[in-house]
């Protein structure tokens, strides 16, 4: 069961960056996007995002832009294996993000 995560009217572009990852747990596709300032606050390193209805983590978030791997299985029965720079995708930011800089008043 993924995290849960708030559908969002905005669309996010994928930056220039999209490379082949080699770790300790195997292959994966590094990509990478750029958000709206308005969104970025929502987004943390080890949070969770929906793209195009897919639960992920953020691997990293810096500024307005973040890094998600892609394991092979997920790049083949998702649209991410034919995801190209530019792309627009459906972002669905973490709940428990949005509730948190509500209390907190930002």
């Amino acid at each position: 069961m993924g995290q849960p995560v708030q559908a969002h009217t905005a669309f996010v572009h994928p930056c220039h960056k999209r490379h082949n990852h080699r770790g300790v747990e195997g292959e994966s596709t590094r990509v990478t996007f750029e958000v709206p300032v308005a969104l970025s606050k929502f987004i943390a390193s080890k949070g969770s995002v929906a793209l195009d209805g897919v639960s992920l983590t953020v691997n990293e978030a810096e500024g307005t832009r973040f890094g998600v791997n892609i394991i092979p299985h997920t790049s083949k029965v998702t649209t991410f294996g034919r995801l190209k720079p530019g792309a627009k995708v459906n972002l669905e930011i973490d709940l428990l993000a949005r509730y948190v800089a509500r209390i907190v008043g930002k």
